[in-house]
């Protein structure tokens, strides 16, 4: 075989071979048939267009509650105005007061009274320890009187004095009335008849308590 014979022989079996690869190759892409599209298919991880995710790092309990509103992420919690209030126990302590009792629950010692009333007691101002007082609402104490009334002054019996000559007010002050320091005391039940404590004349009348003190 010449030489010319030998280098057709290899061109030819070079040509076949790039004809068998080519063909290969197109009777693999008609089996796979198109390539699909997957642009089609929704990411559930996806973003739409124009929005943006901010991922937020974890924070502790105490950062959270000074975290702007848009950080903050809680649970939803039943409005603590919704509970149904109703009345508190509480064991007297020793040395405790009604008193200091209704300041501590209610800040206002005044209501000591109608604290009383509510629990009954035949002795308010002597609380055994251990005695337990049901504290209400406010608003469910006696609405008749929420602070014990003070008692009202009893008036003294007056009885008049007629000025005698040589008399002074200090001096009928000690005389009626037990003590010179009740001179402007004196005078003072006197201002209608006496315009001044110096103004004293003879046979002038001047009202007293009978059983006023110093």
């Amino acid at each position: 075989m010449t030489r010319e014979n030998k280098i057709a022989l290899v061109i030819g079996f070079a040509i076949m071979l790039v004809i068998g690869v080519l063909l290969s190759d197109h009777l693999a892409q008609t089996v796979r048939g198109p390539a699909a599209d997957l642009s089609a298919i929704n990411d559930p991880l996806s973003v739409p267009p124009g929005d943006s995710v901010e991922f937020l790092p974890l924070m502790a309990e105490d950062e959270l509650a000074s975290a702007p509103p848009q950080q903050r992420v809680s649970p939803e919690l039943p409005d603590a105005s919704d509970a149904a209030k109703g009345p508190t126990m509480h064991v007297v302590q020793a040395g405790e007061t009604l008193r200091a009792i209704a300041r501590a629950h209610y800040a206002d010692a005044d209501l000591a009274g109608a604290l009383a009333r509510h629990n009954r007691l035949p002795a308010p101002d002597r609380l055994a320890r251990g005695l337990r007082l049901l504290i209400p609402p406010r608003s469910e104490l006696p609405a008749e009187t929420n602070s014990t009334p003070e008692p009202a002054p009893v008036a003294n019996p007056m009885a008049t004095y007629t000025v005698q000559s040589g008399d002074t007010l200090s001096q009928l002050a000690q005389k009626l009335m037990g003590t010179a320091k009740a001179t402007d005391r004196l005078w003072a039940l006197n201002k209608p008849t006496l315009s001044h404590p110096d103004a004293l004349r003879v046979g002038m009348e001047l009202k007293y308590p009978i059983q006023a003190g110093p």
